[in-house]
């Protein structure tokens, strides 16, 4: 690791670790610097549909460059992952350029009975690249409860997404424990058509309680309740529901979780004419990890109930799964696949229901402990309901890029 790296994060762990009340040298840090330049050809890129006119599907060439970090900090009380990135990408025959920034944050923090987390993301995107979910797991947040993505993509526009998900639980015995969570997400559209959106505020409020059954199984009981609120006064959704939830731990690199929801939205809309609606619905998701010394597979899958900038709550039907191998020392190989399905819960925004799918797969050889290649393939489909139609694109990439050593301990 270079001095520089070493001495802001030094510089940032002592602030962080001040914060908390502790000592700035009974904290262990980590930084992890990765950047990577590349090539991509793209045969739709801006996912242009049946309906539109053709011409503007002409296959495009992009060029990529991505710079991002992993620090890490840990004390004996907690533990907390920051990763911020840049992504800029550009594409002459479009005529277009792309910038992302993100900022992902987790933390941890124990004390003698109890424990707080906090999950956190920023990021400010295009619509291409915000609203079509990522098929791969975040790899700091791999759970965070929305998918708040609509499926469009516009040009010139821009998305900006701020989501907290803090909670607190406190040890009552041995066995039982008491949660208090909520969720905060707040999102704008900014651009040539940003009209086309719905921005808003969201948020969510629990409380649960959880049984230790033994060592391996726990089940958990919940209640909460959600607001969402347009910020162009089009409307709002309030929402109630309970959650019953099983986790299961199949050894320390295999674990699992099912949680059935049932939730009651009320929503109403009161712009460009005034509609009001109430709708029940029950979902379920099973998600689940394993870890082996050379694989590593992630999966979830069920129904959830989740904000979207398409105006209201949504419904989405989906299935993400990710698996990873080391094939040899040098080479590694990823691949990844998501699915939703996603429909208006009012009915009031159903022009706006849509499918899609985003597989992709790759392949990473290590030319040094920290120098590397790779290249791969990356598929979208998305299709609305009629007379919108359907949108593919097929995308080929290639690149070269650093990536620091990680954890020292």
């Amino acid at each position: 690791m270079s001095s520089w790296c070493r001495e802001w994060s030094g510089h940032l762990a002592a602030l962080v670790t001040l914060a908390l009340g502790g000592s700035a040298q009974a904290a262990e840090v980590y930084f992890t610097p990765q950047a990577d330049i590349g090539i991509e050809m793209d045969s739709n890129r801006n996912m242009v549909t049946s309906g539109d006119t053709v011409d503007n599907k002409a296959s495009s060439e992009g060029n990529t460059a991505d710079v991002s970090g992993t620090l890490g900090i840990a004390t004996p009380r907690s533990d907390s992952t920051i990763r911020p990135e840049i992504r800029y990408a550009e594409y002459p025959n479009l005529d277009t350029n792309d910038l992302r920034t993100i900022l992902d944050l987790n933390s941890q923090f124990r004390s003698e009975r109890g424990q707080f987390n906090v999950e956190g993301e920023f990021d400010r995107e295009s619509t291409y690249g915000s609203e079509l979910a990522n098929a791969q797991f975040n790899p700091v947040n791999p759970d965070l409860p929305t998918t708040p993505e609509t499926g469009r993509i516009s040009s010139d526009t821009v998305r900006t997404l701020i989501t907290a998900v803090p909670s607190y639980t406190l040890d009552l015995t041995q066995r039982l424990n008491w949660s208090v969570s909520g969720t905060v997400q707040s999102v704008d559209f900014t651009g040539t058509d940003a009209k086309a959106y719905i921005p808003y505020d969201y948020a969510l409020g629990g409380t649960s309680l959880t049984w230790a059954f033994n060592p391996l199984l726990g089940v958990t009981l919940g209640v909460f309740t959600s607001r969402e609120l347009a910020k162009d006064d089009s409307g709002s959704v309030d929402a109630n529901g309970v959650s019953l939830a099983f986790a299961y731990k199949w050894s320390t690199q295999f674990t699992s979780r099912l949680e059935l929801t049932g939730e009651r939205d009320n929503s109403e809309i009161v712009n460009p004419v005034d509609i009001r609606s109430t709708s029940t619905g029950a979902g379920a998701t099973y998600t689940t990890a394993w870890q082996g010394q050379l694989s590593k597979l992630q999966l979830s899958v069920g129904r959830t109930f989740t904000p979207s900038g398409a105006g209201g709550t949504f419904r989405d039907d989906q299935l993400q799964a990710q698996f990873s191998r080391d094939l040899t020392q040098r080479l590694s190989f990823t691949a990844a696949g998501r699915f939703i399905n996603a429909t208006s819960v009012s009915g009031i925004y159903a022009a706006d229901n849509y499918n899609y799918v985003n597989a992709t797969a790759g392949l990473k050889w290590m030319l040094t402990r920290t120098w590397h290649v790779g290249g791969g393939v990356e598929y979208y489909h998305e299709h609305f309901v009629p007379p919108v139609g359907s949108a593919n694109n097929a995308m080929v990439y290639a690149s070269v890029g650093y990536q620091g050593l990680g954890k020292p301990y």
